[in-house]
């Protein structure tokens, strides 16, 4: 027996009720608090833009850096090179040579003077500096002079070298013309350890120096050769340069340090003088202008106002121009690994370093 089907009767819709006076004004001022909230972040950021802007013009037309019009008149012009010496680090090659050819070109740069504070590092950057320097200024009359402060050691002075004159305070730390490879060997604390060394290579030379194997003997007499020839390289370009006037004692080649007193004596200083002496008294010049070609905002506006602020500054222009053009757009560099023509003090560890 079938049940006929039977339809429910249908429940009656709830009819939907008109907003209240009370919600339509609190969706209004939730609208008006947006709007403001809004307004307020946009005004935020163009204060701290146009803050940003004025104080990046404001050490470009007051500080070392000089806007173009300034360069129109007669001036010394300065190529600042401090810190280590490394591919897109403190001093490279790239922004050093791109400074001294700006310098050159230049008409109204009566004399150049290289600004120079450095331990060393890489041997191919010095190399190539001054190189290029050597090869820049053989093509212009006007002379080029070299002013070490602290230090111009081992690549400092490599690049100083490239100058005609070089000066530097009494006390300014002057030389180290020589190669260094540093290292370590940790073989005897593997032992101690229990630790077993397991390397695969396709070339015997490949593990060369290797700090986890004993040391080869045929491969330390390869180094120290390699080591010998980047030193002559490096001495046969200050011999050039000083000519006469370095002392023939071989010590002066051997990796020595010396005081700029020091220093004069054997040869390798002209003279003492500050940038501001050479500048006044020996050019008759009043105007100095820096020339630079500085990697980031920091490098620029950190030689007015410090590095810490500097960096802080760049953080927060950073974070305000990724809000405008979004993420990705921003980015920077990273120091190159090399052979180095390293410092008196602090040679980096695993790397070739002049002494």
């Amino acid at each position: 027996m079938s049940v006929p089907d039977t339809e429910l009767p249908a429940q009656p819709s709830t009819p939907s009720l008109p907003p209240t006076p009370s919600d339509a004004l609190a969706a209004v001022l939730q609208a008006q608090l947006d709007e403001q909230r809004q307004a307020r972040r946009s005004r935020v950021r163009w204060r701290i833009f146009s803050m940003t802007v004025f104080l990046i013009l404001g050490v470009l037309m007051f500080g070392g850096i000089a806007p173009p019009s300034a360069q129109d008149d007669p001036h010394v012009a300065v190529v600042s090179m401090s810190g280590m010496i490394v591919a897109g680090g403190d001093i490279d090659a790239e922004s050093s040579v791109q400074a001294f050819r700006r310098a050159i070109d230049n008409p109204k740069a009566t004399a150049i003077v290289l600004r120079i504070n450095s331990p060393g590092g890489s041997a191919v950057q010095s190399a190539i500096i001054h190189d290029e320097l050597r090869r820049l200024r053989g093509k212009d009359s006007r002379p080029v002079y070299a002013v070490i402060e602290d230090l111009g050691a081992s690549g400092g002075y490599y690049i100083a070298a490239a100058a005609d004159k070089i000066y530097a305070h009494p006390s300014s730390l002057v030389g180290s013309i020589g190669v260094r490879l540093d290292g370590f060997g940790f073989t005897e604390i593997m032992k101690k350890a229990g630790v077993e060394r397991r390397l695969l290579t396709s070339g015997e030379n490949k593990a060369m120096l290797d700090p986890f194997l004993p040391e080869d003997p045929k491969q330390k007499a390869r180094m120290e050769a390699l080591l010998a020839s980047v030193h002559e390289e490096f001495i046969a370009a200050v011999r050039e340069s000083r000519k006469d006037r370095l002392s023939t004692k071989p010590e002066v080649l051997s990796g020595m340090v010396y005081t700029g007193r020091q220093a004069k004596e054997v040869g390798l200083v002209d003279d003492f003088r500050t940038l501001e002496q050479l500048v006044e008294e020996d050019l008759g010049q009043k105007v100095w202008l820096e020339y630079a070609v500085p990697r980031s905002l920091a490098e620029l506006l950190g030689r007015q106002l410090g590095a810490s602020m500097a960096q802080q500054l760049e953080t927060v222009v950073r974070s305000v121009l990724r809000d405008w053009l979004g993420t990705g757009v921003l980015g920077g560099t990273s120091p190159e690994a090399g052979l180095f023509l390293g410092d008196a003090g602090h040679p980096p560890a695993r790397s070739l370093a002049a002494r």
